[in-house]
């Protein structure tokens, strides 16, 4: 238990890492990049599914029963 304690205690010497090199600095940015892309676009793509799900009119509690009903007959 001791080792634990002194492992994760307070006060622990966590040293801040040193400067990457610019040219692998210049490498993570070009991998995030499309990271962030890819992220924004999907984000996008949710955003008009959720507009076009709230601007869709909602069956009534009886129909929409029925409907998934007859979905789950189809598979």
């Amino acid at each position: 238990m001791g080792g634990l304690r002194r492992a994760g205690g307070a006060g622990g010497g966590v040293e801040k890492a040193p400067p990457l090199s610019p040219r692998l600095q210049a490498l993570l940015d070009k991998k995030r990049l499309p990271m962030n892309t890819a992220q924004m676009r999907l984000d996008k793509t949710l955003s008009k599914a959720q507009e076009a799900r709230k601007a869709e009119t909602p069956l009534p509690k009886d129909q929409s029963e029925g409907v998934a009903l007859q979905k789950a007959d189809k598979s």
